[in-house]
């Protein structure tokens, strides 16, 4: 299944029941040429037939590889090493492999007890915590790629599998912190801790809670009381 949306509108465009680039070429090409011309960015995960794919399809858009499927080849090899390090339990993976920024304190504390079962544990941690960081903390491609290439020159013990992955996307990559500064909005829903990270990564930004995300709440409530009245069948849960 391929998914295109339109992020800054929150408009869902195509669901293809395919991921073959020449399937996914020929349902995107129906969309007029005037349209697909003024697309300037599309945002993908590492699959290597989207490049193919927006080359065709999308003539000026630059490729931008989504920040959320690099972090997660990165907290693949993190894992991993968590396991060769004995460390099995679940919430040690939930404590490694979440933003420490997002941890309350008491979790910090159990966290630093998994971390002191295992040097090498902690030192990869620290490098996955510092690769975060460069996402939010620089606003332009030249910047953000030194940041990274510094990264990979210590990363190959550690993260052998995500840094050659990284390496062989670098400039779709690096196309993350392109605009960085023109951001004007972000649309965002309601979970605590995207308004500080909206705020940190662009600082110019007005942040916009999606609407598709509010009326989930409110359809949450109408739906318990559909509950509540006894009304159980899944057709009226739909109407």
């Amino acid at each position: 299944m391929t998914v295109v949306a339109d992020i800054s509108e929150g408009n869902l465009i195509e669901m293809i029941d395919s991921h073959r680039s020449e399937e996914i070429i020929e349902v995107l090409m129906k969309q007029a040429i005037e349209v697909r011309e003024q697309v300037e960015e599309v945002s993908i995960d590492m699959w290597g037939g989207f490049p193919k794919v927006i080359k065709k399809v999308f003539p000026n858009a630059e490729i931008i590889i989504d920040r959320f499927h690099v972090m997660k080849v990165v907290n693949k090899d993190l894992n991993k090493l968590r396991r060769a390090a004995g460390i099995t339990d679940r919430q040690s993976k939930y404590l490694l492999l979440s933003n420490r920024v997002n941890l309350k304190p008491e979790q910090i504390d159990k966290l630093e007890v998994v971390l002191g079962k295992s040097e090498c544990l902690k030192i990869a941690y620290e490098m996955k915590e510092k690769f975060r960081e460069i996402y939010e903390t620089n606003l332009t491609v030249k910047k953000g790629q030194k940041k990274i290439q510094e990264w990979l020159n210590h990363a190959q013990v550690f993260f052998r599998e995500s840094a050659s992955t990284i390496e062989n996307h670098l400039e779709g990559i690096c196309n993350y912190f392109l605009n960085r500064e023109q951001v004007e909005e972000v649309s965002i829903d309601m979970w605590g801790g995207f308004p500080k990270v909206s705020k940190k990564v662009f600082p110019n930004a007005e942040i916009i809670i999606d609407r598709f995300h509010v009326m989930k709440v409110v359809n949450k409530d109408l739906n318990k009381l559909r509950r509540a009245a006894g009304i159980t069948d899944r057709q009226t849960k739909y109407l």
